[in-house]
């Protein structure tokens, strides 16, 4: 119903300047995408763009919120979906929030494993892909799946945390150097430097590097934001035997 009443009484912009920005569950993209969506010349959906339209799944099923399925499934949805699926097609859905001048940002986690599929429908959309620390991740993710009411399977393991964040890197990791125009950052380097690491995506963007930080507050468009690390709350709440046990992972998996 919003969408049929978005398409009536907005006619919004032309989808010519789209923002992807992707990362995996628990890295930082719900601040990044609320920081660069307060910046004057960039305009953002409240929620991840897959809530607003029916042609993109979030991959999630059997009510397992943040935890995707196998690999060999997620390729074969975006072979479906991406056989017959329009730009203008997708565009319609997110026309209510698109500004007819400047940016338009749209954030989904499961973009990160279509970047290439959103590449050839928008050529000239810029990527941005944020990582974090795997522990603070798996952490993250194991926490917050506890209090959902949607989830009635119960929790998350460290393992199942852990294979959401392998294939997350693996998806990124295959596709970045593929992309024409993608701007990588950490978690880790915004929250140590958050003016430095928002200036170089303004640049990006080609829009003019003007955020600012004072300790602790970032400062873009009329808005100051308070940037804190929250790496060491999550490690904190992590026993040194799981800590042993995920970092053993890690190893045996290279990283």
């Amino acid at each position: 119903m919003l969408r049929r009443i978005a398409k009536v009484i907005v006619s919004g912009g032309k989808g010519d300047k789209i923002i992807f920005l992707c990362g995996c569950f628990n890295s930082g993209t719900t601040i990044m995408r609320d920081v660069l969506g307060s910046h004057p010349s960039i305009k953002k959906t409240p929620r991840e763009g897959v809530v607003y339209t029916r042609l993109l799944s979030d991959y999630e099923v059997e009510e397992w919120a943040r935890c995707w399925c196998e690999r060999d499934r997620i390729e074969e949805i975006n072979t479906v979906e991406f056989s017959d699926l329009s730009a203008d097609a997708l565009l319609s859905d997110w026309r209510f929030w698109m500004p007819k001048r400047g940016w338009f940002l749209e954030k989904s986690i499961a973009n990160l494993a279509r970047m290439r599929q959103l590449e050839k429908l928008f050529p000239d959309a810029r990527f941005i892909v944020i990582s974090r620390d795997p522990l603070p991740v798996i952490e993250g993710i194991t926490r917050r799946t506890k209090a959902l009411v949607e989830n009635p399977n119960g929790v998350y393991t460290d393992n199942m945390a852990f294979d959401q964040w392998k294939l997350c890197k693996d998806f990124a990791e295959e596709q970045v150097n593929l992309l024409t125009h993608c701007h990588q950052l950490t978690y880790e380097r915004f929250v140590e430097a958050p003016d430095v690491e928002i200036n170089k995506i303004l640049n990006f963007l080609d829009l003019e590097p003007s955020a600012s930080y004072e300790n602790p507050y970032l400062r873009i468009g009329d808005i100051n934001w308070q940037i804190r690390n929250g790496n060491q709350d999550s490690i904190k709440a992590v026993s040194d035997e799981r800590i042993s046990k995920i970092r053993n992972r890690l190893e045996i998996n290279g990283y």
